[in-house]
Protein backbone atom coordinates (compact mmCIF):
# COMPACT_ATOMS: atom_id res chain seq x y z
CA UNK A 1 0.00 0.00 0.00
CA UNK A 2 1.46 3.50 -0.74
CA UNK A 3 1.79 5.72 2.17
CA UNK A 4 1.19 9.15 -0.01
CA UNK A 5 1.75 12.76 0.77
CA UNK A 6 0.18 15.87 -0.39
CA UNK A 7 2.93 18.73 -1.68
CA UNK A 8 2.60 20.71 1.10
CA UNK A 9 3.36 17.38 3.59
CA UNK A 10 6.75 17.31 1.75
CA UNK A 11 7.16 20.86 2.09
CA UNK A 12 6.88 21.00 5.30
CA UNK A 13 8.96 18.00 5.95
CA UNK A 14 11.43 19.51 3.68
CA UNK A 15 11.35 22.76 4.54
CA UNK A 16 11.06 23.52 0.64
CA UNK A 17 9.35 26.65 -0.54
CA UNK A 18 7.18 25.79 -2.74
CA UNK A 19 8.82 27.09 -5.92
CA UNK A 20 12.04 24.77 -4.86
CA UNK A 21 9.82 21.87 -4.28
CA UNK A 22 8.14 22.22 -8.02
CA UNK A 23 11.28 22.86 -9.47
CA UNK A 24 12.47 19.68 -7.87
CA UNK A 25 9.46 17.76 -9.33
CA UNK A 26 9.61 18.98 -12.35
CA UNK A 27 13.25 18.02 -12.79
CA UNK A 28 11.84 14.58 -12.16
CA UNK A 29 14.39 14.37 -8.92
CA UNK A 30 11.17 13.95 -7.12
CA UNK A 31 8.69 11.32 -8.69
CA UNK A 32 5.23 12.39 -8.02
CA UNK A 33 1.82 10.46 -8.90
CA UNK A 34 -1.34 12.45 -10.30
CA UNK A 35 -4.83 11.96 -9.13
CA UNK A 36 -6.48 13.94 -11.55
CA UNK A 37 -6.26 17.35 -10.33
CA UNK A 38 -4.69 15.59 -7.34
CA UNK A 39 -0.86 15.37 -6.86
CA UNK A 40 0.98 12.71 -4.36
CA UNK A 41 4.02 11.86 -3.41
CA UNK A 42 5.18 8.29 -2.03
CA UNK A 43 7.07 8.65 0.82
CA UNK A 44 9.20 5.64 -0.16
CA UNK A 45 10.37 8.08 -3.56
CA UNK A 46 10.74 10.91 -0.43
CA UNK A 47 13.08 8.71 1.30
CA UNK A 48 15.05 7.82 -1.75
CA UNK A 49 15.08 11.63 -2.73
CA UNK A 50 16.64 12.33 0.47
CA UNK A 51 19.01 9.42 0.50
CA UNK A 52 20.23 10.82 -2.98
CA UNK A 53 20.56 14.24 -1.72
CA UNK A 54 22.46 13.43 1.04
CA UNK A 55 24.82 11.35 -1.05
CA UNK A 56 25.35 14.28 -3.32
CA UNK A 57 26.12 16.19 -0.83
CA UNK A 58 28.72 13.78 0.71
CA UNK A 59 30.30 13.33 -2.39
CA UNK A 60 30.75 17.11 -3.19
CA UNK A 61 32.28 17.39 0.30
CA UNK A 62 35.17 14.66 -0.42
CA UNK A 63 36.01 15.80 -3.71
CA UNK A 64 37.92 18.57 -3.27
CA UNK A 65 41.03 19.94 -0.96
Amino acid sequence: MLDLLTLGEVQRLLRFSKTKLYQECRAGKLRIHRFGRLVRVDRRDLERYVENALAQRIAGRSGGG
